[in-house]
């Protein structure tokens, strides 16, 4: 059953490759921000059993594991799609405009906003199964020692329900885990009271007025009826978001012909500048609201390592990419420039940080603590490829330098960071002028 699924959503995927081609090349890239779908270009991974791994000549073997899941693929919120339809009622009252956008039927209603998609599903589902994969030897018969939380937001509950599907099927086994809902833990930054400081989305309110945004609306213009529509930054990022749902959803969209590579990437750099100062490098804060889930992760690991009755063999995490990139941030994964500039746009091209291919939907971190003779060690993938360390450089560390490493994101007061954030010393600060808040909204990524 579990491989049928896969092979299944495998043949999906193929299969809309070669019908999509023929209407645009967007298929399949990582061009879409945090709205990129999870497995355009992760089809073939390693699933290779690691519940028994080799290291300096050793044999380890896997004692717990820890996963961190952003949401699976899901549907627009319901601010965009009221901005798709308000845009296809602009542009039908003009002349001249190509049929399909009079025509056009928005398939992404109110009452499913922001909702668990068909896709994510298929995300979760695929996600549970290689989980499974690389663990049986682990998590085998107990179930009864694995533990599932999400914040309070149906679409990462749905997560949380069809990975646990997945990972069942894998296991041979019905799955029916109760998930603990918490918000503390996943939905950190709700709860972080932040400064007005109108200087704080300077940079990306630049790049968004910049030469090279400039020339992709002028290009957009153009081809959506030769520069007769006078459309604005917020109307091709509408246009850029119907694209991506509606190759996400269906493997085709002919919005996806008013845009192009060249600007889609253009586009992928605002939202990196946005995300950068949102959950990136910008500001120390960024990571220092992440202590809720280190602290749980790491006293999970504790609890194995000190042998305690109520230690678990598994925690999986569902939340969103507000969850997931502070703790990228917090471990030192990803670092490259700390401020993306509106002028940097091409010495940036091959940034580390970038939300199309670390962000996706279904966005994962894997944490596994091993036990190697008497040494334990710590091994991390990032969307199930391995990945160096920070704390030690390398690929697998031990387990003793790693919480050291990060023990200011252990040993933390969440309520004091968030009474004592400040800019001063180099936390986040948002945005109090209108226009900049519209135009984070309208360019969310």
């Amino acid at each position: 059953m579990a491989g049928g699924i896969q092979t299944l959503g495998n043949l999906i995927l193929i299969a809309s490759l070669n019908i999509v081609r023929s209407n645009t090349d967007f298929f399949g890239r990582e061009l879409f921000g945090t709205k990129t779908p999870y497995l355009w270009s992760r089809q073939n991974v390693d699933m290779t059993d690691r519940t028994f791994v080799q290291h300096n000549g050793r044999t380890c073997r896997a004692l717990y594991v820890d996963g961190l899941y952003r949401h699976g693929a899901r549907y627009p919120s319901p601010k965009w799609i009221n901005r798709m339809n308000e845009l296809q009622t602009l542009l039908s009252t003009g002349g001249g405009i190509n049929q399909f956008v009079v025509d056009w039927v928005n398939a992404f209603t109110a009452e499913k906003g922001a909702q668990l998609s068909a896709l994510g599903h298929q995300e979760m589902v695929v996600l549970g199964e290689r989980l499974g994969s690389r663990f049986k030897s682990l998590l085998n018969d107990q179930s009864d020692k694995i533990m599932f939380y999400s914040s309070k937001k149906d679409r990462t509950r749905d997560s949380a329900t069809y990975f646990q599907k997945g990972l069942g099927d894998k296991l041979g086994t019905i799955i029916s885990i109760p998930v603990t809902l918490d918000n503390l833990m996943l939905r950190f930054y709700d709860t972080m009271p932040f400064m007005n400081k109108d200087e704080t989305f300077e940079e990306y309110d630049k790049f968004l007025h910049g030469p090279e945004m400039t020339k992709v609306v002028s290009d957009v213009n153009n081809a959506v009826l030769s520069g007769h529509f006078n459309l604005s930054v917020y109307h091709v990022a509408t246009i850029q978001q119907i694209c991506a749902f509606e190759l996400g959803f269906f493997n085709s969209s002919d919005w996806c012909n008013f845009l192009s590579i060249a600007g889609l990437e253009v586009m992928d750099y605002a939202g990196d500048i946005e995300k950068n100062i949102e959950d990136g490098y910008r500001y120390k804060i960024t990571s220092q609201m992440a202590c809720p889930l280190f602290k749980h992760m790491f006293q999970q690991m504790d609890n194995v390592v000190t042998n305690q009755a109520n230690r678990s063999l598994a925690s999986f995490r569902f939340g969103h990419s507000g969850s997931v990139s502070p703790v990228y941030t917090a471990l030192g994964l990803f670092n490259g420039s700390k401020h993306f500039l509106a002028t940097d746009y091409q010495v940036n091209a091959n940034r580390k940080y970038r939300s199309s291919v670390i962000l996706p939907f279904s966005a994962n971190l894997v944490t596994t603590l091993y036990k190697c003779g008497s040494d334990y060690m710590v091994k991390m993938l990032v969307n199930e490829e391995e990945v160096d360390i920070p704390a030690c450089g390398a690929s697998m560390c031990p387990y003793r330098t790693v919480k050291e490493h990060y023990r200011q994101f252990i040993n933390c007061d969440y309520d004091n960071i968030c009474e004592n954030s400040d800019t001063n010393t180099g936390t986040r600060t948002v945005v109090s002028v209108l226009i900049s808040s519209v135009i984070m909204l309208s360019l969310l990524l």
